[in-house]
């Protein structure tokens, strides 16, 4: 192999590092939103995320585009405009859902059951009285693109 074409692969291997290796890139109000947004969209269209324990749905025996309202919680502090463009609405204070008639609640926080800050972000989709689950979501991201992976940390 001659110089040059070894040149040339070593250039290769450095610019397919920055595509494909997870990079410890801050985490923008952009990404958060996409992530959301992602998030969302396999709530409601019923898609598979990436799980620790491979591709799942968050919920199996659920449909909520057939069923009733579906509320929202937004604890950290990014703008609600994704939520309202997906035609959700804000959970109402004091107000408990009825979720006999098919109401649900997404959420998206950093802060525990107890109050306390957590450093990744958590999703949580109740549809149900003792029915719901959360989710802490890591997010890798590389210079083109940002994958969540949602690691299952309650259910009811």
């Amino acid at each position: 192999m001659t110089v040059k074409k070894i040149k040339i692969k070593k250039k290769a291997i450095i610019i397919l590092m920055f595509v494909v290796v997870f990079m410890p890139l801050p985490l923008s109000e952009r990404t958060l939103m996409y992530v959301m947004d992602f998030s969302l969209d396999a709530v409601i269209n019923n898609k598979p995320v990436l799980t620790i324990r491979g591709y799942e749905r968050f919920i199996e025996d659920y449909d909520i585009e057939n069923n009733g309202k579906l509320y929202y919680v937004n604890d950290i502090g990014i703008s609600d405009d994704i939520f309202l463009n997906r035609n959700l609405l804000k959970l109402p204070e004091n107000y408990f859902p009825k979720y006999e008639k098919g109401e649900a609640i997404v959420g998206f926080t950093y802060f525990d059951f107890e109050g306390n800050k957590k450093t990744l972000l958590e999703f949580n989709y109740e549809y149900g009285l003792l029915a719901g689950q959360g989710y802490d979501v890591v997010i890798y991201r590389t210079l083109f693109f940002t994958v969540p992976i949602y690691i299952h940390t309650w259910v009811s």
